[in-house]
């Protein structure tokens, strides 16, 4: 806080990072500070709020809203029409069964 008011800026200020291995399309809305990493797709007409976090390999399908604050992990797959609330965490959840 004390550094961003020596640079003039009026309270807290969040860089959007986007990979450039990204698909997103045209008609996604991207928060403030939110973070998209390597080989993520989203697709049409999705809400992805402040600071939220799209993990390496996650797809969102369409009409989608991810609130503020969410966390895709590597590799989630979130089904069109679907809504994260905020501060949600997605993780993937793998099973393996030993066959007797």
């Amino acid at each position: 806080m004390k550094l961003s008011k020596e640079m003039g800026l009026q309270g807290p200020q969040f860089a959007t990072v986007i990979h450039s291995s990204a698909v997103i399309s045209s008609s996604t809305v991207i928060g403030k500070g939110s973070v998209v990493l390597e080989n993520v797709v989203i697709n049409a007409d999705e809400i992805i709020g402040k600071q939220a976090i799209v993990n390496i390999g996650s797809i969102v399908e369409h009409d989608c809203m991810i609130d503020q604050y969410a966390n895709l992990s590597s590799g989630c797959i979130v089904a069109g029409d679907a809504a994260m609330g905020t501060g949600i965490y997605l993780n993937l959840v793998r099973l393996s069964c030993k066959m007797s």
